[in-house]
């Protein structure tokens, strides 16, 4: 059985007392509810866990813990609103909850949120619990100054307790506490220790067999398989002229001493990633952080709060759960080992140091200690982000970030120096679902790593289907679509201000079994078939490697009035004009209908 805390008393003059001071600030400061402060205080204990004044070894190692350490903090957080506000339903289900008698509700429910969110944080970080018993005695004193009767605050208390120590115990036997030993397969191919770090180990071997919160199993959404069951299938691959391509892509970009990737795009790595520097932490603060942010913009009440929050965790520790299992069933190498034990010996490079997971001031940067397939950044991220899109029901929402690798204070392992604050903005032109909004991992640790967008299809397969039964309608799969287009390879490159009014054309589709322009894992994600008037256009940055997974999503929108930006007229495009009969606009594969 999970035991609840006490407060104890906090000690001036150690390391606990300047984020203790900062949280009590911002708390008599600044208007915010009850969700949104225990959200800043859980975020300040994700950073203070990698700080090693604080925390010498961390309490939650690593994105995978401390993504089931948040997902139960603010599940708490939601349930004990849930427990006195039926606005929305509860996830946990407990026929056990005590009868509280006369309460008043919108007083206890503060008290309640705030006690669940104590007693979970002081369970999960047990090194920082002064700093939750100092900020906990202000805020119970805010509350009471608000003339609330002290036996709802007793009451609240009692229930936020409740509400902890009934999930820590509803999780305790959810397998995270299991040890699983990964031993290497010494082949081409398979994950290794980094060399400049052997003795790291192997973060999260056992992740993949940790209860999920939502998801059937760990396995339901495991990316299908390119890289070779065997030794022998995978050696085949990585001889292939994709891996080839990307080998190349990775070692050229990737390279901590390259000449060709731009100063922004090294900004835009280290921005993102969060590898458990000091006072920084790993993914799933960093999503959170952002959450925060458009939660505030958004003007969201204390419960649209505390069912984002539970909403956006849960998603992300059900996706480091999935991602690990994957990443431990595939066991695909990192580019450090794939670079300087290359399978072709012509493309070794023993020497070769990726840029590498920022270290702090006195650390020495790093490969992460588990297999590159598949991306946690780009997991946790998906799951972040299109979490939100379905919560605001929107797209792309405007915000602003600044990375805590560049807010000034950090400091760089390279330089010595903190290093600058720097603030990026993301527009509304920039999807939920823009890859752009997060690479497939922060600073070019994944090599040639296989796509999930197979999977995504199948899912997205099975969606379309049902929906076309329940329409009354037939479907029948084929593999490529019979048009009356002559030939589309030659002549389908055109610049944007080429483009003329005469450029519209009626249900143009953009087939993605095309394979002598791009090899099926490289599809754009959404091809579709549009409506009278309008095109379909994948910008190639690459210009003439068609190839290149760098197509990127569709824009849909009126071919007579696409915008000719000056910074991308020169950017060729792929336009595919292909007009189905409308006899087979119903057999069509899924991926083609609008």
């Amino acid at each position: 059985m999970v035991s609840t805390t006490k407060c104890a008393s906090f000690n001036r003059g150690t390391v606990l007392e300047e984020p203790t001071d900062s949280l009590i600030a911002e708390l008599q400061s600044t208007p915010m509810d009850t969700v949104l402060f225990w959200n800043m205080v859980t975020l300040q204990a994700c950073a203070n866990d990698y700080d090693r004044s604080i925390a010498p070894v961390p309490d939650q190692i690593g994105p995978t813990a401390t993504s089931r350490a948040l997902a139960i903090i603010h599940g708490a957080m939601y349930e004990s609103l849930t427990a006195f506000n039926r606005a929305f339903k509860p996830m946990w289900k407990s026929k056990n909850f005590p009868v509280l008698g006369d309460v008043s509700r919108e007083s206890i429910v503060d008290v309640a949120i705030m006690e669940s969110a104590y007693q979970t944080l002081s369970y999960f970080y047990p090194k920082q619990r002064p700093i939750f018993d100092a900020v906990r005695k202000v805020h119970l004193q805010q509350i009471a100054s608000g003339y609330i009767r002290q036996a709802d605050i007793n009451k609240g208390i009692f229930a936020g307790k409740w509400i902890a120590s009934f999930i820590l115990n509803d999780r305790a036997t959810d397998g995270s506490q299991q040890e699983k030993i990964y031993t290497p397969r010494m082949a081409p191919g398979y994950h290794q220790v980094d060399p400049t770090h052997p003795n790291q180990g192997f973060l999260g071997a056992n992740w993949g067999s940790v209860k999920p919160f939502t998801l059937d199993f760990s396995s339901q959404y495991r990316p299908a398989n390119i890289t070779g069951d065997t030794p022998e299938a995978r050696r085949n691959y990585l001889n292939s002229a994709d891996y080839a391509i990307e080998f190349n892509e990775v070692r050229s970009f990737g390279s901590k001493t390259s000449t060709v990737r731009t100063e922004d795009q090294t900004q835009i790595a280290i921005a993102w990633a969060y590898d458990g520097a000091p006072k920084v932490g790993v993914p799933p603060r960093l999503y959170n952080q952002i959450v925060r942010l458009i939660a505030i913009q958004q003007n969201n009440t204390m419960e649209k709060n505390a069912r984002l929050f539970a909403l956006i965790n849960y998603a992300m520790a059900d996706a480091g759960i999935a991602t690990w299992e994957a990443k431990y069933y595939y066991n695909y190498w990192r580019p450090i080992v794939a670079i300087r034990q290359a399978a072709e010996p012509s493309w070794a490079e023993p020497d070769w140091t990726p840029l590498g997971s920022p270290a702090d001031g006195a650390g020495i940067d790093f490969t992460p200690p588990f297999p590159a397939f598949v991306s946690g950044h780009s997991t946790f991220g998906s799951a972040c982000f299109e979490m939100l899109r379905l919560f605001y029901n929107r797209d792309n929402i405007d915000f602003q970030f600044q990375s805590d690798e560049y807010n000034g204070k950090t400091i760089d392992s390279n330089t010595k120096l903190p290093r600058p604050a720097l603030t990026r903005a993301y527009n509304k032109e920039v999807s939920f679902r823009d890859k752009s909004i997060y690479p497939s991992h922060s600073s070019y640790q994944v090599l040639c790593s296989p796509s999930s967008i197979d999977r995504d299809l199948k899912i997205q397969h099975q969606d379309d289907c049902a929906q076309l039964e329940q329409q009354g309608e037939s479907l029948v799969i084929s593999d490529s679509i019979k048009t009356d287009i002559e030939n589309i390879s030659e002549g389908v490159t055109q610049t944007m201000d080429s483009l003329t009014p005469d450029h519209s054309f009626i249900n143009t589709v953009s087939p993605h079994d095309t394979p002598y322009l791009w090899p099926a894992k490289h599809n754009p994600r959404h091809p579709r078939i549009l409506n009278k008037g309008r095109a379909v256009y994948h910008w190639n940055q690459c210009k003439t490697q068609h190839s290149n997974k760098d197509l990127i999503d569709t824009i849909q929108i009126s071919s007579y009035s696409l915008p000719v930006w000056a910074d991308y007229q020169d950017f060729p495009i792929l336009q595919f004009q292909v007009e189905p009969h409308a006899k087979i606009l119903n057999s069509i594969p899924f991926s083609f209908r609008k």
